[in-house]
């Protein structure tokens, strides 16, 4: 639901949750009624305000929904206190955002790898949904990584997806937990570039992962116009 919006915030949107979903022990996906009008590109962030928190230039979050989407969403990793009070967040709640801005995305039609880690598949979740839900045939490679099982977000969703979108690939990787079938060694850019060349690239995750991943693939031969990247830092949501 679209709420009244004060006329010292005129570039604000004040929305109602709609529902909170509990993706994992640290990871909640808030979902707001669309305001019309509202438009956004698939892997673009808002940047969310609370009043109460003594950080009056907001945080910045990617949207986990696409552009086709009824909802708006945000999905959000508990890592601070401006992230947990969005954990706090029941339906009916009121909270302001900003329009959507950003440039990760993945235009065109090359084929695409996306890397992903942790809370960083917002964003990719966003672009592979609205690539698949167009009717895009572009072939997608999915590497999304976590610490444990219990930290895969949209494993059901995007498993569903890849059903009725075969060029839709993906490997999960789970770093920590020996007994996890998707347990192994960390993504290598170098084996990336090998496996799949010609293909741009979008990464996003950690400073660290994303410095490294990008790092790496380009020293493998990738050119660095071909790799698009979004970090997340842990006090806070993405930097664009």
């Amino acid at each position: 639901m679209l709420m009244s919006v004060s006329s010292t915030s005129s570039s604000r949107y004040a929305l109602q949750v709609h529902r909170v979903i509990r993706e994992s022990p640290s990871v909640a996906t808030i979902c707001f009624e669309r305001p019309s009008g509202f438009r956004y590109s698939a892997g673009q962030y808002v940047t969310v305000f609370f009043d109460d928190t003594g950080v009056s230039e907001g945080k910045a979050y990617s949207l986990s929904s696409h552009p086709d989407d009824i909802d708006l969403s945000i999905t959000v990793k508990k890592v601070g206190l401006f992230s947990g009070k969005l954990h706090t967040l029941k339906a009916g709640d009121v909270v302001e955002i900003s329009p959507a801005y950003g440039m990760f995305n993945a235009f065109g039609t090359a084929p695409l790898v996306a890397l992903a880690a942790g809370v960083g598949i917002a964003p990719i979740y966003s672009i592979i949904c609205h690539e698949v839900f167009r009717g895009s045939n572009r072939p997608i490679r999915l590497i999304y990584t976590n610490t444990v099982d219990e930290e895969i977000v949209f494993q059901d969703e995007l498993d569903r997806l890849t059903q009725y979108a075969p060029q839709l690939e993906i490997q999960y990787i789970v770093t920590r937990q020996e007994d996890s079938d998707y347990f192994g060694p960390r993504m290598q850019g170098a084996e990336i570039a090998r496996a799949f060349p010609d293909r741009a690239v979008c990464i996003c995750g950690t400073v660290e992962f994303v410095r490294d991943l990008r790092r790496q693939l380009t020293l493998a031969g990738i050119s660095d116009d071909d790799i698009m990247t979004e970090v997340f830092f842990k006090t806070s949501g993405v930097a664009g």
